[in-house]
C-alpha cells in the first residue's frame, strides 16, 4: 500500500439507515403556535418553554385558583391555596392536606403527578372538619417570594419580587398590589 492512501476503515461515512441527519437550520426559529386553549410559557429558574393551559381571555390559567374554585365557595372556610414550592411533591401535599390525589387533581383541573404540569398555585378543598395543618410555612419568606411571583409571574427575577416585599414590609397583599400597579404603569408608558 502507497504512503499516504486513504485506508477503508478510516473513511467516515454518514450513516443514513436510521433517516437522514439532523438539521439545525431552523434553531432559531420563533416557537410553532400551540394548540387552541393553550399558550407557551417559560420556566423561570430552567429557562425551558413548556404548553400550558389559558382561560378565554387567552392569560395563562396556570396562576388562576380561582377558575377551580366554585361561585360560592369562601376561602380559608371551603378552599385554600397552596403556592407549589421547588421541594414540593404531589404525594407530599396531599398528605400534608389530608386529601386523595384524584380530589387534588378533580379541584385543580389537571392530570397526573407532576407539579410541572400543574398550576403554580393549587386550590386544597377542604373537608367539613377543615384543615388541622398546612399553614405553618406561610410566614416563611420563601413562601411568601413564591406568592408573589406565582401572582405575578411577568416579574423577571425572584429578587425584583423580593424588593416589592422588602418595600411592603413582608405584607404578601399589599407587594402583589404594588407590583401589578408598577407593571400597568409600564404598559401604559409603552403605548
Amino acid at each position: 500500500m502507497a504512503e499516504g492512501q486513504q485506508l477503508p476503515w478510516k473513511v467516515q461515512k454518514i450513516d443514513t439507515s436510521r433517516g437522514p441527519p439532523g438539521n439545525y437550520d431552523r434553531i432559531r426559529d420563533p416557537l410553532p403556535p400551540p394548540p387552541v386553549g393553550t399558550t407557551w410559557a417559560r420556566d423561570q429558574e430552567t429557562g425551558e418553554w413548556s404548553v400550558v393551559k389559558c382561560d378565554t381571555t387567552g392569560e395563562s390559567d396556570q396562576h388562576s385558583p380561582s377558575s377551580a374554585v366554585s361561585d360560592g365557595a369562601i376561602e380559608g372556610v371551603d378552599y385554600v391555596i397552596h403556592t407549589v414550592q421547588p421541594s414540593d411533591t404531589f404525594s407530599g401535599i396531599c398528605l400534608r392536606y389530608k386529601i386523595s390525589a384524584l380530589q387534588l387533581r378533580r379541584a385543580n383541573r389537571f392530570s397526573g403527578t407532576n407539579l410541572r404540569l400543574a398550576p403554580s398555585r393549587l386550590v386544597i378543598p377542604l373537608g367539613k372538619d377543615g384543615l388541622s395543618g398546612g399553614h405553618a410555612r406561610r410566614e416563611s419568606p420563601e413562601y411568601k417570594l413564591k406568592e408573589v411571583m406565582a401572582a405575578v409571574p411577568q416579574l423577571g427575577s425572584s429578587a425584583e419580587a423580593k424588593s416589592y416585599l422588602l418595600m411592603s414590609g413582608w405584607d404578601v397583599e399589599e407587594a402583589i398590589k404594588a407590583a401589578k400597579d408598577d407593571l400597568g404603569w409600564e404598559g401604559d408608558m409603552k403605548s
